[in-house]
């Protein structure tokens, strides 16, 4: 299954809800976040005319890391709503949301507002 991350810059002031640790490599990236540990490979990231910046990822294996390591960040993080279907996530002068799935700009943007 392919999912899909939207990322945009924001200026909403952060309210911490907890940490997230991200390892990344050119093409993966790992997240740690309480005692959770996803991994992903990164299929195809665009930039859209509105400066969205859209990236089709793929789950792999628990703690699985790809052959390039780049770095390792912690960072706040605010959870401003979680379901089913996505989760968004606000960090400091960006939040993404995280689509459990492949999702377009708009059907993102509706379930922000909803």
């Amino acid at each position: 299954m392919i999912h899909t991350r939207i990322y945009v810059e924001t200026k909403t002031p952060l309210k911490k809800t907890g940490t997230l640790k991200v390892s990344r490599g050119i093409d993966w990236i790992l997240e740690e976040h309480v005692a959770k540990t996803i991994s992903y490979s990164l299929l195809e990231q665009v930039m859209d005319s509105s400066g969205r910046m859209i990236v089709k990822m793929s789950p792999r294996p628990t703690d699985w890391v790809g052959p390039l390591y780049l770095d390792t960040t912690e960072q706040e993080i605010e959870i401003v709503k979680q379901d089913s279907k996505a989760i968004w996530i606000r960090q400091k002068g960006l939040e993404y949301v995280h689509w459990y799935g492949q999702a377009e700009p708009g059907i993102v943007e509706a379930w922000k507002r909803m």
